[in-house]
């Protein structure tokens, strides 16, 4: 855990670091009728980032308005504790996110999922803001990334990102 503590870039000046470790929600899965059990491990004011060590998935869920220094921050602590608890899955929730990032759209496709992918990320799945602004943004960065909806797909419920996490990792 100390890899993630030490992460902290201040590149997002929002609010101090803050590392915590308490039981989050449990997500409903479609799945087996079973929960996702979560731990949250990182908390800040435009993201909140849990694991579930049962099943191997990473939760991410965004607030607010995103900037892009705030956006890379988050991300980079999503890749640091995918790697430090082996989440080979990835559930990102951006339902609180308001208007658009699409400055950071290519960044994300060309740098930071292809360091996910390269770090074991099998499935990553994004559940969309109802803000159209968030949507454009979000599917910017998938086209951008384009490895034919195989890996990073978008969703408009958390039922079906969570069922298609839970499908085996089969073709």
């Amino acid at each position: 855990m100390a890899s993630l503590t030490r992460f902290h870039t201040q590149l997002c000046p929002r609010a101090p670091f803050a590392l915590i470790l308490f039981p989050a929600p449990s997500l409903p899965s479609a799945h087996s009728g079973a929960t996702v059990e979560l731990q949250q491990i990182y908390q800040h004011e435009f993201v909140e980032i849990s694991v579930d060590r049962k099943r191997n998935w990473l939760y991410a869920n965004w607030k607010g308005y995103q900037s892009d220094a705030c956006i890379k921050e988050g991300c980079e602590l999503m890749l640091t504790a995918m790697k430090e608890f082996k989440a080979v899955h990835i559930l990102n929730d951006n339902r609180q996110v308001l208007g658009i990032w699409t400055g950071v759209a290519d960044w994300l496709a060309r740098n930071w999922f292809p360091r996910m992918r390269a770090s074991g990320m099998k499935k990553f799945a994004l559940i969309y803001s109802p803000s159209r602004f968030s949507q454009i943004s979000a599917d910017a960065a998938m086209l951008l990334y384009d490895q034919e909806g195989r890996d990073v797909v978008g969703f408009h419920s958390e039922s079906a990102a969570v069922a298609w996490l839970a499908q085996s990792d089969e073709p």
